[in-house]
């Protein structure tokens, strides 16, 4: 059966949580921690409170997943892989940079194993800095997908001027017989305040 998509959009002020970044970065660590781990991490949480995102669909049949593996859409010379990063929920931002690194580098050079691409709850995808929005397309069995359509510096008015932030980009394809427009919103809200809540 074809999945009903919707798309939901937001923007979030992660300017702080970049200046975090930039600071842990500046320290000379390897690998350097990118926004997509503290967007993991993100995820991570808002999942544990809202589980029905972190679910299959089996026939008619919803299935909460009691792990949180997010899968990271990867491309590749030979297509987009997802390798699957198991129990986020139970990592910090370093170590999940470290385990990107080593699945993106994999995806890559073509070693990824099948045990790296099983098991994945939910998936997150990347434009990088190319356009404004998107709308990812749900992996099944898989209920929902969050893409990240990039950070771009917006004027922002803050007291009594303007000031310049940087806003991330968020879209989340959802599946219509799952969830509904209330919920993916909530979903979006609540990874804003957790990804404000990391910086």
């Amino acid at each position: 059966m074809t999945i009903p998509h919707v798309t939901n959009f937001e923007e979030v002020d992660v300017t702080d949580l970049e200046s975090l970044r930039a600071a842990m970065n500046g320290q000379g660590r390897a690998p350097e921690v990118s926004l997509l781990s503290f967007v993991v991490c993100a995820c991570a949480a808002v999942l544990k409170k809202m589980p029905v995102f972190n679910a299959s669909l089996d026939g008619t049949n919803l299935i909460l997943k009691k792990c949180i593996n997010i899968g990271i859409a990867v491309d590749t010379p030979d297509g987009v892989k997802v390798p699957v990063i198991r129990n986020v929920d139970q990592s910090g931002a370093l170590q999940i940079a470290a385990r990107l690194c080593d699945h993106v580098a994999a995806a890559r050079e073509g070693s990824l194993t099948e045990t790296d691409l099983a098991g994945r709850s939910f998936t997150i995808c990347s434009s990088g800095s190319a356009g404004t929005g998107f709308t990812p397309i749900i992996n099944p069995p898989d209920v929902a997908i969050l893409g990240l359509a990039g950070v771009s510096i917006q004027p922002r008015w803050e007291g009594e001027k303007m000031v310049a932030r940087s806003i991330l980009r968020l879209c989340l394809s959802w599946d219509h017989r799952v969830l509904d427009g209330v919920a993916a919103a909530k979903f979006l809200v609540a990874l804003g305040e957790s990804l404000s809540a990391l910086g």
